[in-house]
């Protein structure tokens, strides 16, 4: 299995929320009144492949935000090659 970087480009916005930078992906239409919690893995918040992911969801109505849990010590993305096979 090999990794890869998307190349769509996020259309949410970063924001701290509770102390935390969060990308925040807000729908334009639709809203559902409900919020998704993306958690990541060791690649973090600023992969655009999970932002992208949140704007998804937001395009479908609902609030998505993504926290940088791992607080800065996430893997860049061109990392992704590293554990390609």
């Amino acid at each position: 299995v090999q990794g890869y970087v998307t190349m769509e480009k996020p259309q949410g916005i970063e924001e701290s929320i509770g102390g935390y930078m969060c990308y925040v992906a807000t729908p334009k239409t639709d809203f559902q009144g409900k919020c998704i919690l993306l958690l990541t893995d060791v690649f973090g918040w600023r992969l655009p492949n999970v932002r992208v992911l949140a704007d998804k969801y937001a395009e479908a109505g609902y609030l998505a935000v993504i926290p940088d849990i791992l607080q800065g010590e996430d893997l860049v993305p061109d990392a992704v090659d590293v554990f390609a096979a």
